[in-house]
């Protein structure tokens, strides 16, 4: 599983907009478990940078889908956010 899609499952799932430490801290806490994959375990390693490369890369996925939502960062968090035609 690509950690793209773990971000996603983490942002789709939160009840608040995640900055990318947050996200990553989530990623360390999920490769701490006991029954962590390969995968988790893999988000330990995972760089700001990366991260947030890989938020980018999913936020022009959603746009290019042509969605009602997008995947957007204000403030430095991020979240799903309704498109404004759908508001």
């Amino acid at each position: 599983m690509e950690p793209k899609f773990i971000l996603e499952s983490l942002l789709f799932s939160a009840q608040k907009p995640m900055s990318v430490k947050e996200l990553r801290e989530r990623g360390a806490t999920a490769a701490a478990a006991e029954d962590a994959d390969g995968t988790a375990r893999s988000l330990k390693k995972v760089k700001d940078d990366d991260v947030t490369a890989a938020l980018e890369e999913l936020a022009r996925e959603h746009e290019t889908a042509a969605r009602s939502y997008r995947l957007a960062c204000v403030a430095g968090a991020w979240q799903f956010v309704t498109q404004p035609e759908f508001s």
